[in-house]
């Protein structure tokens, strides 16, 4: 009986190793079957807040915004100040060359008034040696018969200088402003038309003579009057001479401003 105990002994050592072994080797088979030892499962992150995430993304744009907006009104008041600067400094300039002009325009105004005006009295000095007098068609100096020497009935001027036309020639070089016109008459004998006829033939004469002697053509006008403007009343071939003539008027500048 000892015998058999002792078999039943053996036998149960040998088992429990056996079957711990056979557990092992189960086990060794579910983690080949599952791939391997499953991994440590970490701790789930948590999810930030997307309405959060928003308001921050906002916030920042915001600042930027801002930002942004006060360079721009930095900006804009620079601009303006400059302007204002400008503006300022267009407005004296201004102020400086109105006072400029309206010193020059007086000052100008007295040199050329005073310059008229010595230009004038020598003009009123010039006539009276001229022998001009003065008419509402301007400063006449008449050349009768006896100074121009027609032949009767005649057109044409004697040969050789006319000495009464070398005053009016250099009167006029002297004040090239002038206009001449040259108006001629005729005593009453005779035909009106015929008359008309020969008093221009000869203040065109006169014109011709003038202008040899160097007065512009351009300057002198023309006009025949027959027997229509008398100086006297013809009664003898003396009063009939004095009316024959060519009056030569010349037309006075326009007086300076403020000229007494």
């Amino acid at each position: 009986m000892s015998e058999q105990t002792s078999t039943s002994a053996t036998k149960a050592w040998f088992a429990v190793p056996f079957l711990s072994l056979m557990f092992i080797a189960g086990l060794g088979l579910v983690y080949v079957a599952d791939g391997g030892l499953p991994a440590p499962v970490a701790a789930p992150l948590e999810e930030p807040d997307p309405l959060a995430r928003l308001r921050a993304e906002l916030a920042a744009q915001t600042a930027r915004w801002q930002a942004q907006q006060q360079r721009i009104e930095q900006l804009e008041q620079r601009q303006q100040e400059r302007a204002h600067d400008q503006a300022a400094a267009l407005e004296a300039l201004e102020h400086r060359i109105e006072a400029q002009r309206a010193d020059f325009d007086q000052r100008f105004a007295a040199a050329r008034g005073a310059a008229e005006r010595a230009a004038h009295a020598t003009l009123l000095h010039d006539y009276a040696v001229l022998g001009a007098r003065f008419t509402a068609d301007g400063a006449l100096v008449s050349l009768g018969e006896e100074a121009l020497r027609f032949a009767p009935g005649s057109a044409e001027l004697p040969d050789g200088p006319i000495a009464a036309l070398a005053p009016v020639a250099a009167h006029l070089d002297a004040h090239p402003a002038l206009k001449v016109r040259l108006r001629g008459h005729s005593d009453g004998s005779g035909d009106a038309t015929r008359n008309q006829a020969l008093s221009r033939a000869r203040a065109e004469a006169v014109a011709s003579a003038l202008a040899g002697l160097g007065v512009a053509p351009e300057r002198m006008s023309v006009e025949g009057v027959g027997s229509a403007e008398p100086l006297v009343e013809e009664r003898d071939a003396g009063t009939r001479a004095r009316n024959r003539r060519v009056e030569v008027y010349l037309t006075l500048p326009e007086p300076a401003v403020g000229q007494g």
